[in-house]
């Protein structure tokens, strides 16, 4: 069935700027491909930071909503 990828990030740079090391990852990999990548939250504050910095983002329902 359909599979989302596990890509290995170094966060260590950032990791102080956003403290949580699977927002921290997602941001690199958006900043790394803009065009082709969309970080996916349901956690509000999380949803807070990446509107505030204009980070895209779905929400878990959403997108595996898109799935079926």
């Amino acid at each position: 069935m359909h599979q989302v990828p596990i890509i290995p990030v170094d966060i260590s740079e950032m990791i102080h700027l956003y403290r949580d090391p699977g927002e921290t990852s997602c941001i690199i990999l958006v900043s790394n491909n803009p065009r082709d990548s969309i970080c996916i939250t349901s956690d509000k504050k999380t949803i807070n930071k990446f509107e505030k910095n204009t980070i895209p983002y779905t929400q878990i329902d959403t997108f595996f909503l898109g799935w079926f």
